[in-house]
């Protein structure tokens, strides 16, 4: 007696070779979760740059502000600084560096005027 399979049965490898079929659509899986993987790892990496750009942007920002208010403040303290001094200097009545320009200025007109004077007398 020969069983005979029955004829209308399909010859479905699937059926033939079970695990050869689980190990290949396991290695199927691996390789769509490692694509899957990359490619939202590459989307991750994507908007972590742009927000390192926009972070770096705003950082760029405040340090300029901090420097431009730094720079004010110093200004402002000298400005200050010089008008207190200046204020100390005209109490004690020191000549400022413009008294002293305006006193040149007066002695080489005197200068001018007596060499003149010499050169008048002695023809």
């Amino acid at each position: 007696m020969e069983t005979k399979e029955p004829e209308n049965k399909e010859n479905n490898p699937e059926e033939d070779f079970p695990f050869h079929h689980f190990v290949r659509r396991m290695m199927l899986a691996s390789a769509g979760i490692l694509s899957y993987s990359f490619e939202e790892m590459e989307k991750f990496i994507d908007k972590m740059v742009e927000r390192g750009e926009v972070v770096h942007k705003d950082h760029e920002d405040q340090f300029k502000e901090m420097r431009e208010k730094r720079a004010r403040f110093i200004h402002d303290r000298r400005g200050f600084a010089h008008k207190r001094i200046e204020k100390a200097l005209d109490e004690f009545e020191v000549p400022t560096k413009k008294d002293i320009h305006e006193i040149d200025t007066r002695i080489s007109d005197l200068e001018k005027k007596i060499d003149e004077l010499k050169k008048s007398r002695d023809k």
